[in-house]
């Protein structure tokens, strides 16, 4: 199912859903002493890859949180099927349950039909990831119309922690530019971060930028 696209810049869309543990949760909205919050839609229980690649996330979440980036998931699933699903998966961030289809396409996500209904009992949104800033503004998004379609987390949580050098540098880039710079500069964060991580360089005395 088509659905039109949010942009880097623009507002995160207010989305009320519930946690595993019965409580609120509104997306976008950083818990704690965090900053930002990435927010991972996921396809559902029935989803293996999803399963895999959330418990992958969980061995990431203290790099995030290091640099004041939340965590949480949210998928179509109801209570059920997500308490069922908590069976295969060892994640100490939360789980959201309950995405509705006007949520999805608020989100611009890309919507499936079960094949069948062993498959699951509703339409599911395709993976997609959004970085909120403390603006509440989307700093960085991927939006995939398949479930194999992820980033690499490594690059991604890389491209934070460099950030948190140049975030000066990057704040003036927009200033300059325009919004229109959010991705294609965060893509340059990211592989120059996951690759300096992997090398334990000094960033603040290896670098210097005019400004």
């Amino acid at each position: 199912m088509y659905t039109r696209k949010l942009h880097p810049g623009s507002e995160f869309p207010a989305i009320q859903v519930k946690r595993s543990d019965g409580e609120a949760l509104t997306l976008g909205k950083p818990q704690g002493e965090h900053d930002w919050q990435l927010v991972v839609v996921y396809r559902g229980k029935h989803c293996p890859i999803c399963t895999k690649f959330l418990n992958k996330l969980e061995s990431y979440r203290e790099r995030f949180s290091a640099q004041g980036v939340d965590l949480v998931a949210v998928s179509a699933d109801d209570e059920q099927q997500l308490t069922q699903h908590r069976e295969s998966l060892e994640v100490n961030f939360p789980l959201a349950y309950g995405l509705t289809l006007e949520q999805m396409q608020s989100l611009g996500l890309f919507i499936s039909t079960p094949r069948s209904e062993k498959e699951t009992d509703h339409d599911f949104p395709e993976p997609a990831f959004f970085i909120v800033n403390g603006e509440g503004k989307i700093q960085i998004q991927e939006i995939a119309n398949a479930p194999f379609v992820r980033p690499d987390l490594d690059t991604l949580v890389g491209g934070i922690e460099f950030n948190g050098i140049l975030g000066v540098w990057f704040h003036l880039l927009l200033q300059s530019c325009g919004n229109c710079l959010y991705a294609s500069s965060w893509v340059l964060f990211c592989s120059f971060g996951s690759a300096f991580h992997q090398l334990d360089v000094p960033l603040a005395t290896s670098i210097t930028l005019p400004i």
